[in-house]
C-alpha cells in the first residue's frame, strides 16, 4: 500500500478509537469550543476521548485568564476525560 492507503488507515483507526472511547466529542472540536464555553453563563460539562496538545494549550490559556475555571477528571487509559468549564457570563 502506498501513502493514500496509510492515511486512510490512520483516519479509520482514529475514528474507531474515538467511537470506542465513549467520549461525547473529539478533542479537536473541544479545543475550538473552550472560549465560547468560558464566555457563556453556567457550567459546561462534556467528555473528550483524550487531551490533545491543542486542547491542553486552550485550557492553559483559559486558566491564565480565569483561574479555577477549568477542571479535568478521569482519563485513565481507554476512558474518556471529563471536562468542566465554569462560564464567566460574558455573553
Amino acid at each position: 500500500g502506498g501513502r493514500p492507503q496509510a492515511v486512510a488507515t490512520e483516519a479509520v483507526d482514529e475514528l474507531v478509537s474515538f467511537l470506542h472511547s465513549g467520549a461525547g466529542l473529539p478533542t479537536e472540536l473541544v479545543a475550538a469550543l473552550v472560549v465560547p464555553m468560558l464566555c457563556a453563563t453556567g457550567v459546561s460539562r462534556l467528555s473528550v476521548d483524550r487531551v490533545s496538545a491543542s486542547l491542553r494549550a486552550a485550557l492553559e490559556a483559559a486558566e491564565a485568564f480565569f483561574p479555577g475555571a477549568v477542571r479535568l477528571d478521569g482519563g485513565r487509559r481507554g476512558e474518556p476525560v471529563e471536562l468542566r468549564l465554569q462560564g464567566q457570563g460574558l455573553l
